[in-house]
């Protein structure tokens, strides 16, 4: 609850596109890519986004889409976007399709960080059934959170209709 959220820390940092309502353009893309996306950091990020904007990636950028079968990992489907600036890796999310609609989120890994509050570490909790239980449980117990660095790695595109 104190850690913020992404596009909060992104917002913050200043590393945003407005496309204002409008459509997006391979060229538009592009920009964003090479003045936002890939300025500063790794050379490899995550780029997370729904359908509005996938349906715009898909119409101009089908050559440069790379599947990987190694890629779906857990029921997530990953594509690769190749670019002279990085690789960018294009991660379908159902947050953007609601009332994120018409935003993605480039996230540089690197700057998450997991977080544990002091002395609250993972432990191991033996015996926590009530008294009169027929059954014991035990249970491991971490208080955590992301720690957010140099949010200036990361991007957001945003007003994409």
């Amino acid at each position: 609850r104190f850690t913020g959220g992404l596009i909060e820390g992104i917002v913050a940092g200043g590393n945003v596109q407005d496309e204002a309502s409008s459509s997006l353009t391979e060229t538009e893309f592009n920009t964003f890519i090479k003045t936002k996306a890939f300025n500063y950091g790794s050379s490899e990020k995550y780029f997370f986004c729904g359908s509005t904007i996938l349906g715009y990636i898909d119409t101009f950028a089908a050559a440069k889409l790379h599947m990987v079968p190694t890629d779906k990992t857990y029921g997530i489907e990953v594509r690769k976007y190749l670019t002279s600036h990085g690789t960018l890796n294009i991660v379908k999310h159902p947050m953007f399709d609601g009332q994120f609609s018409g935003m993605g989120a480039v996230v540089d890994l690197s700057t998450l960080k997991h977080c544990t509050l002091q002395n609250r570490d993972t432990v191991l909790q033996t015996n926590i059934q009530d008294k009169d239980a027929d059954a014991e449980a035990d249970q491991y117990l971490t208080e955590a959170g992301l720690q957010r660095v140099n949010m200036e790695k990361n991007a957001l595109l945003k007003g994409v209709a």
